[in-house]
C-alpha cells in the first residue's frame, strides 16, 4: 500500500493538533497494549510467552470482554493475525483445543483468528516486511501477533541498535498504514543480574529494540509463580509500573489468570563504597605484595575507570579509602605490603 508524496510531506500546525478530539490514548487491551503501536512481550524460554500471546489472540478473536482482568476495547472487529515461526499446524491445532474455552464463546468464533506459518518451509527469500504488507492487505486486523521476532528479523545483527530500530519501524509503518496494532513476542537474554525486577537490559537487542516499541511486557518466574511486569509504557503514569501481577496457570488448558497484584520489591541499593570494594577485590584478586604506591594507583583506577591515565582522583582520595577499609573488609597490610581479602577472617593467598 503506497503513500503519496503529498501525504508524506504534509505538516500539521500546532493549532490543528491541539484542536484534535483526543482526550486519551486508546488501548486495545487496557494498560497492556496501546492501539496503533508495537508492544513487546519478552520472557526466557519455558515460562509461557507463546501460551500467553495465544491466549490473548483467542480472547480478542472470540469477542471476550477481558484478557486476564484487563478490558478489551469494544471498538474492534475481532480480527487477529497470528504469525508463528516456531510451530506447525498440528501443534497449533492441539494448543487451540486446549486453550479455547467453549463455555465463554462459540467455537465458530475462531474463524476470526488467522494463523500464518512463517517457518521457512516455503519461500524464505522475501523480506518479512514485504510479506507482512501482503498479509495485511488481505484483511483488516485489530492486532497482529508475531511469535517470535528473532526469526523474522531482516537486519544484519540483533546487536545493532540501528538494525533493531529499523526492523521495528518497518513493522510499525505497516500497522499505521493498516490501522492495526502489533504484539511482538521476543526472547530475553540469559538473566544474570540481582534485581528482583526485570528490565529492558534483559531483552535481546537491548536499547534499539526497546526504544522503538511503545510498551514492554515481561514474564518472569520466581518460586514457581509466573509474574507479569509492565516494564515500559509510554502512556501510563510511572506509579502504575510499580506493581506486578502474579499469575497462575490452569493445569488443563495452560491459560493464565491473575492470582494477585503485588508491589515490586525494592532492591537494597549498593553503596558506592561497596561497589568500589567489589570492583577492587575482583580486579586485584590475583595480586599480592603490592607496595603502597601500587595499591593507591589500583584504587584510583577502580574508583574512576573511565579517566585517562594521569587523570585519576587525587591520591588523598585513595589514601582515605585505604585507611577507611584497612583490615576491615578486603585490604590487609602485611610487612609493608598489601593483599586482598575474600572475607573478614583471612586474607586470600594469591597463586
Amino acid at each position: 500500500m503506497g503513500v503519496s508524496i503529498e501525504k508524506q510531506l504534509r505538516t500539521y500546525s500546532g493549532l490543528e493538533l491541539y484542536n484534535m478530539e483526543v482526550t486519551e490514548i486508546p488501548f486495545l487491551v487496557e494498560r497492556l497494549i496501546p492501539k496503533g503501536f508495537v508492544t513487546a512481550l519478552s520472557a526466557s524460554p519455558g515460562i509461557g510467552k507463546t501460551t500467553f500471546a495465544r491466549q490473548l489472540a483467542i480472547c480478542i478473536a472470540t469477542g471476550e470482554k477481558k484478557f486476564l482482568e484487563f478490558k478489551i476495547s469494544d471498538d474492534n472487529k475481532r480480527k487477529v493475525l497470528y504469525i508463528t515461526t516456531e510451530e506447525i499446524k498440528n501443534q497449533v491445532s492441539f494448543n487451540l483445543k486446549a486453550q479455547f474455552e467453549p463455555s465463554k464463546s462459540e467455537v465458530g468464533s475462531l474463524k476470526n483468528l488467522d494463523v500464518h506459518f512463517e517457518n521457512g518451509l516455503y519461500d524464505n527469500s522475501s523480506k518479512f516486511s514485504n510479506k507482512l504488507d501482503l498479509l495485511m492487505n488481505q484483511k483488516q486486523y485489530d492486532i497482529v501477533v508475531i511469535d517470535v521476532f528473532g526469526d523474522v528479523f531482516d537486519g544484519n545483527s540483533m546487536n545493532s541498535s540501528l538494525d533493531m530500530r529499523k526492523a521495528v519501524r518497518e513493522i510499525e509503518r505497516t500497522m499505521r498504514l493498516n490501522k492495526s496494532t502489533c504484539l511482538i513476542v521476543h526472547h530475553n537474554n540469559k538473566y544474570t543480574g540481582s534485581s528482583s525486577r526485570p528490565s529492558s537490559d534483559n531483552i535481546q537487542g537491548g536499547g534499539g529494540f526497546v526504544q522503538r516499541v511503545k510498551s514492554v511486557l515481561q514474564l518472569t518466574e520466581k518460586k514457581g509463580t509466573v509474574r507479569l511486569y509492565i516494564t515500559k509504557a509510554n502512556f501510563l503514569r510511572r506509579e502504575e509500573l510499580e506493581n506486578y501481577y502474579a499469575l497462575e496457570q490452569n493445569e488443563k488448558s495452560g491459560n493464565f489468570r491473575i492470582k494477585s497484584k503485588e508491589s515490586i520489591e525494592v532492591d537494597k541499593p549498593i553503596s558506592s563504597d561497596e561497589f568500589h570494594l567489589s570492583n577492587l577485590r575482583s580486579q586485584l584478586i590475583s595480586k599480592r605484595g603490592l607496595s603502597n604506591g601500587e595499591l593507591l594507583s589500583e584504587i584510583l583506577k577502580v574508583r574512576n575507570p573511565r579517566a585517562r591515565k594521569g587523570q585519576y582522583y587525587a591520591s588523598t582520595t585513595a589514601k582515605t579509602y585505604r585507611e577507611k577499609f584497612k583490615g576491615v573488609l578486603f585490604i590487609e597490610e602485611e610487612e609493608g605490603t598489601w593483599e586482598i581479602r575474600t572475607n573478614t577472617s583471612s586474607p586470600i593467598k594469591a597463586k
